[in-house]
């Protein structure tokens, strides 16, 4: 997105009212990330480097609603 970062498009997701689930992947340290996360209403932080399993984990949560 070239002129929109993941936050500013988070924050508009959830101005609109959209509860869809927001998995963000970052370089930092999830407990450097936890306050920012939840802030900007991210449902889940993955950091990097990302393990397939980490990620497919996440994502079953989600689609069995459980996350």
């Amino acid at each position: 997105m070239p002129t929109v970062n993941g936050d500013d498009a988070t924050r508009a997701i959830r101005e609109a009212g959209n509860d869809v689930p927001i998995i963000t992947l970052a370089g930092l340290e999830q407990d450097a990330l936890g306050h920012h996360a939840a802030m900007l209403g991210f449902n889940n932080t993955l950091t990097k480097p990302l393990e397939r399993s980490e990620l497919i984990e996440v994502c079953a949560e989600y689609l069995r609603g459980t996350g």
